[in-house]
């Protein structure tokens, strides 16, 4: 974003280990995003991202009260509260306290299904457009979003819809934005999605982590692998229950939901598989939880007055206090990631940014480096056959290798690279980090 604010330029200086310039096309995330962080970075205070952020949870609001009531046209009063509990909870406001791809793509999400929605129950080219541009948006700001075409193509296949030739046309130019930029990724890169590290994990290894964060998403805390496979199983259950019985006996509306989410959860589970992402949690689930959450939600709606009232009354208190613990402990210990108190007071980085002789640094979280010492950083590389030949290329820069434990995001290429470099002598030893002198 702050290229793209200076120069236009879709290029970063963050990017692989070996990169000759200073700046480097960035092929990892779709353009986007970063596009529309242009203003709030020209004004270039907190406040300014605070309020984007701000922005696009109360437009998720807005278009989930629009969603519930396609889902279930109830009471006022009712559809708001069910919102609130969904789109007010834990894990959605934790996704919107950072800078993340998903506090756009998930508003993206919300307003494809309602235009979907609007295509099947009046098939025009009007709404069959609007829907194309916000699948092409939703594309363009994560390469998963490319999906979301699928189900526009099941759904309209049935009634013929889809096959005049003008609307096979109009398809087609909503998707020539995201081959273009996989077309850039590979002139620039060699790949259609950037330099990326495969998954060396199995599905036992992603099951294992999904089972954990969905133990830990419904008790709060963490718990033990046993028990967290034991809930993953009962909750997975029930949700694929009222998932069905939705489906079977829901409006269309509910269909369109169940068939985005199980298309979206399908493209993300192949994804993990297949390429090396940070660890499978929420973030990657929260783009359909919202949907998919108020659609069961609203089996709750229909029950009688007393008993839903009473529910309600229940879950806020439960989640105003999940929601009031979580505010707290952020504001003792930071948010999370890079903006986590342990990054703030970090040793390590203190040094490089009070002491630092003017070399070029390397780093495991060149990112980070970067954000909270001003200094151009490079990411080392993961990739174990490559570990010797950045070595190398280190030592002719007589560069350093500024190595981060963190508790929180601890890297498996950390281990890997000390083990390489440990017949060096460290520069500077550090409770959090290493620094190596070349």
């Amino acid at each position: 974003a702050k290229n793209i604010s200076t120069d236009f330029s879709f290029t970063t200086s963050v990017t692989e280990w070996n990169f000759e310039g200073t700046k480097y096309w960035n092929a990892y995330w779709p353009p986007l995003y970063p596009i529309t962080l242009i203003l709030p970075n020209i004004i270039g205070n907190k406040l300014a991202f605070i309020l984007f952020n701000a922005l696009l949870l109360s437009l998720t609001v807005l278009l989930s009260i629009k969603l519930m009531e396609r889902i279930c046209s109830e009471n006022k009063i009712r559809i708001l509260l069910s919102v609130i509990l969904i789109v007010f909870s834990r894990w959605v406001l934790w996704t919107f306290s950072f800078m993340l791809s998903e506090t756009l793509f998930i508003p993206l999400v919300l307003a494809y299904l309602l235009l979907l929605d609007n295509l099947i129950k009046e098939r025009n080219d009007k709404n069959y457009i609007l829907l194309l541009v916000v699948t092409c948006m939703l594309s363009l700001t994560r390469y998963i979003g490319i999906f979301f075409f699928l189900p526009i193509i099941i759904l309209t296949t049935p009634s013929y819809f889809i096959f005049q030739l003008k609307r096979i046309i109009y398809l087609a130019v909503s998707v020539v934005p995201f081959f273009v930029i996989l077309f850039i990724n590979y002139l620039e890169t060699g790949r259609l999605f950037g330099i990326r590290s495969k998954n060396s994990g199995s599905y036992f290894d992603l099951f294992k982590t999904i089972s954990e964060g969905t133990g830990k998403w419904i008790t709060g805390t963490k718990i033990n692998d046993g028990l967290g496979i034991v809930i993953f199983f009962v909750f997975a259950g029930l949700i694929v229950i009222l998932l069905y019985r939705l489906f079977i006996r829901g409006k269309g509306i509910n269909k369109i939901i169940i068939i985005s989410v199980l298309v979206y959860m399908l493209a993300m589970l192949f994804s993990a598989l297949t390429e090396k992402l940070e660890k499978f949690g929420f973030r990657f689930l929260s783009p359909v939880f919202i949907p998919a959450a108020l659609m069961i939600l609203s089996m709750a709606i229909k029950l009688k007055k007393k008993i839903f009232y009473s529910l309600m009354i229940i879950c806020l208190l439960i989640s105003s206090y999940v929601v009031v613990r979580f505010i707290n402990t952020n504001r003792n210990y930071g948010i999370g990631v890079f903006a986590a108190k342990e990054w703030q007071s970090s040793n390590t980085i203190n040094y490089v940014r009070q002491n630092w002789d003017g070399r070029n640094i390397y780093s495991n979280y060149a990112e980070a480096l970067q954000f909270y010492t001003g200094k151009t950083t490079k990411i080392i590389t993961d990739e174990k056959n490559m570990i010797g030949e950045m070595i190398g290329k280190v030592s002719r820069e007589h560069a350093a290798i500024v190595i981060i434990n963190s508790n929180s995001r601890i890297q498996p290429e950390t281990v890997e690279l000390i083990k390489v470099v440990s017949a060096n002598r460290p520069h500077k030893i550090f409770n959090d980090g290493v620094i190596y002198y070349y």
